[in-house]
């Protein structure tokens, strides 16, 4: 039985408390999905996510208001130059409208009372970042490779100086300026590559170069030198890719973590998050991104987007309304709990329903004799998955079912511990 499938068993050690600081669930306006924020200081900032939503807070996540923007679309993006000027971005996806396909600009001049609507200039773009480098200078970037220079603050649009190189016309995901001499954007295609773009005057041209097999999702630029990018696929898992000499020659490295990294930001200058999305962990490097180290989050919570204002205060969203904060003194948070797992726990399965692979990931409080059992719905045991004394700590196997046929399978977990024996079980859909 056992040749039928291949498992594949990756573990990694969870702590739940840092000697930095931690984070922690706050307390949330909203249940909707929450794909972006931004932050000006400690105490301003805005969150924005499915359904046209955006909420402000003035006091540092101490309360939020509802900022109705008119739309139900997506938003995917949201910035501010300063206090008052901000920009998101919406994806028109009109199913009864052949040709409503396309981005939303949603602009404000006043901090967000009120929210302006207009369709980007150029039908069937989906944007997905903006970026201002000052009051006149924006640029944009999404699909299909889609690169846009804007030098009258969003008024005209046109294409950026992009060399030949076949790359060059891939989706720019993020944007960042270091200084004049040196300027980065990131992106990619799934499956064909990911990208670095680098531009040396001011943005005026700009040269792109495949770093990886997946798309670079965000980047952090540490200094003139040192920049860092991650990515990833569900294919391939996370990825990150490292220059030393300010973009001119990238070093890509498959991390063998189930996720995909959609957003990085450091504290300083050796400790550093990123987040994984729908694997519900995030990663914690002590070494200026060199190693890292896995950590799940409780509820498998996914987070999408990450960001630091200084060395002790960075925030986080997610799916169903999810925000968390870290703290370097978490007793002075008011806060429902730590994101991360204290308790056995046995996750859903992803992809569910699956061809032909599946991760199924538990965790364990402690160290535990623990049996992970598949079986069919009449209750014949199929195969066992995993089996043995564990270490406390998370563990994803991922099965290749190609052998199996499909139908409903039930997976199940028997944890024997000190204080007594755990059990869970969940089903997994398996389709060919």
């Amino acid at each position: 039985m056992k040749n039928w499938l291949a498992i594949i068993i990756f573990f990694t050690t969870v702590s739940v408390t840092f000697a930095q600081g931690g984070w922690y669930k706050i307390n949330s306006p909203t249940d909707v999905r929450l794909n972006r924020l931004y932050f000006l200081n400690e105490n301003t900032g805005w969150v924005a996510g499915d359904s046209g939503k955006i909420y402000k807070t003035t006091d540092g996540t101490a309360t939020w208001i509802d900022q109705s923007t008119s739309t139900m679309n997506n938003i995917y993006d949201i910035r501010f130059l300063n206090e008052n000027t901000g920009w998101a971005l919406a994806w028109i996806i009109d199913l009864g409208s052949y040709n409503n396909y396309g981005t939303e600009i949603i602009s404000t001049t006043n901090g967000g009372e009120d929210w302006n609507l207009q369709e980007f200039s150029q039908p069937d773009l989906f944007l997905e970042t903006i970026y201002f480098k000052n009051e006149n200078e924006y640029y944009l970037g999404g699909y299909p490779g889609q690169f846009l220079k804007s030098t009258d603050a969003g008024l005209n649009w046109n294409p950026v100086v992009v060399d030949s190189s076949v790359f060059a016309f891939f989706p720019v995901l993020s944007v960042d300026y270091y200084s004049s001499t040196l300027a980065i954007a990131s992106g990619g295609y799934i499956d064909i590559a990911g990208v670095m773009w680098k531009s040396t005057n001011n943005g005026l041209s700009w040269f792109a170069q495949a770093v990886g097999p997946e798309p670079v999702q965000d980047f952090i630029i540490f200094d003139s030198l040192n920049i860092l990018g991650v990515g990833g696929d569900f294919e391939y898992g996370t990825g990150v890719v490292r220059s030393s000499d300010g973009g001119v020659t990238w070093e890509h490295e498959n991390l063998n973590i189930l996720g995909t990294a959609s957003s990085v930001s450091f504290r300083n200058r050796n400790n550093g998050w990123m987040c994984l999305g729908f694997a519900g962990a995030l990663l914690f490097t002590r070494d200026g991104g060199s190693t890292w180290e896995t950590y799940y989050t409780s509820d498998s919570a996914e987070i999408y987007q990450l960001q630091f204002i200084n060395d002790s205060t960075g925030y986080g969203v997610g799916v169903d309304g999810v925000i968390i904060s870290f703290s370097r003194n978490p007793s002075g948070i008011e806060t429902n709990q730590n994101i991360f797992d204290t308790d056995f726990r046995l996750y859903q399965n992803y992809p569910n329903p699956f061809n032909p692979t599946t991760a199924i990931k538990y965790y364990l409080p402690e160290k535990s004799a623990i049996k992970l059992t598949l079986y069919d719905l009449n209750g014949k045991e199929i195969l066992t998955l995993d089996e043995g004394v564990k270490s406390q700590g998370s563990y994803i196997v991922t099965l290749n079912a190609r052998n199996l046929s499909s139908g409903v399978y039930i997976y199940k977990l028997l944890a024997e511990h000190s204080s007594g024996i755990f059990s869970e079980s969940k089903k997994l859909i398996h389709i060919k």
